[in-house]
């Protein structure tokens, strides 16, 4: 079955990247005005459900270049970069998600960022803890095709 991720997801407020929780999370105003912390570039968001604090950039995520499996991103205005290791195994096990292996490695690294980690090496090996929980929630972000059986 072939899934596509929610847009609202997508584009609104983050989802909390807790397995046990997954509520929409809100901007955190009270560390920085506004929710915007001016020197890294990010937003603050905080779950009202389970507390869980993380960051998502202001735009989206971008690809500065590329190496084989690795993919190094930052965030608007670039101040940090996250470098999202992507075996061509990882790739083929989330191809159900409909997305190319730069959009996965951007989801990757929004996921990073939403779970507290600003600038890292994040290695999604399918025998990794890691690989789990963020395929864990990118299928709480998805929702079956129209062309799927219900």
């Amino acid at each position: 079955m072939k899934v596509t991720l929610c847009p609202s997801a997508a584009a609104g407020s983050p989802i909390c990247p807790l397995a046990l929780c997954r509520q929409e999370m809100q901007q955190e105003t009270s560390r920085y005005k506004a929710g915007y912390d001016f020197t890294t570039g990010l937003s603050c968001f905080r779950c009202p459900a389970c507390g869980h604090i993380g960051m998502a950039a202001a735009g989206r995520v971008q690809l500065v270049f590329r190496l084989a499996h690795e993919y190094v991103l930052t965030n608007d205005p670039y101040q940090s970069a996250i470098t999202v290791v992507l075996p061509a195994g990882s790739i083929a096990l989330c191809q159900t998600y409909g997305l190319d292996a730069e959009d996965l490695a951007k989801q990757a690294a929004e996921w990073a960022l939403l779970s507290g980690n600003s600038s890292d090496t994040l290695t999604l090996a399918p025998e990794r803890q890691e690989f789990l929980d963020f395929t864990d929630y990118l299928g709480s972000l998805a929702l079956p095709t129209l062309s799927d059986p219900p």
